[in-house]
């Protein structure tokens, strides 16, 4: 059985994909230093996160939302739903989505892609939730709608048959 984990901050933003055994060692500041991304002894990557100091990137659906998905879930058949959250994979990738709908990504999302990791973001905007650091306040961040990792590039295999969902008070 190979799992994931993700972990959040529904309150403040921010999060933390795992995707095996990492130590904060080896980081690669991504996306104008927004996201982090660790790398094992092999280059493969084993964890994307957003801790933006206090807070992080918030996610599409699930900032400030009144219901949080959280616990282990099985992923059968490539796909996964609970809430505003997806999981499809297929040999080639894998990919977390927030939102509701089924036709994703959107066309007016932004797609970045950089180290391996590719984000989709909202152009619906949301404060960080603590005081940013060289910035002096809540700056504006946009919502993360999607986040993709190529399977080559990571330190799990497909396919993944379990997502553990776990919420955060990131501080």
């Amino acid at each position: 059985m190979t799992s994931v984990r993700f972990e959040y901050d529904p309150w403040r933003g921010g999060f933390c994909l795992r995707l095996g055994q990492f130590t904060r060692d080896r980081r690669t500041a991504a996306f104008g230093g927004l996201v982090s991304i660790y790398t094992d002894e092999d280059g493969r990557i084993c964890a994307v996160e957003s801790f933006w100091d206090h807070g992080g990137l918030p996610l599409r659906g699930i900032h400030q939302a009144e219901n949080y998905p959280q616990g282990e879930h099985p992923i059968a058949e490539g796909e996964f739903r609970v809430g505003p959250l997806q999981v499809r994979q297929s040999a080639e990738r894998l990919e977390l989505w927030f939102s509701t709908g089924n036709e994703l990504p959107r066309d007016h999302w932004e797609r970045r892609k950089e180290s391996g990791v590719t984000l989709w973001l909202s152009q619906h905007k949301a404060h960080a939730g603590w005081p940013v650091p060289g910035v002096g306040g809540r700056a504006a961040s946009p919502f993360v709608a999607g986040i993709a990792v190529d399977f080559p590039h990571v330190g799990v295999s497909y396919p993944i048959t379990a997502l553990v969902l776990a919420v955060e008070d990131f501080k």
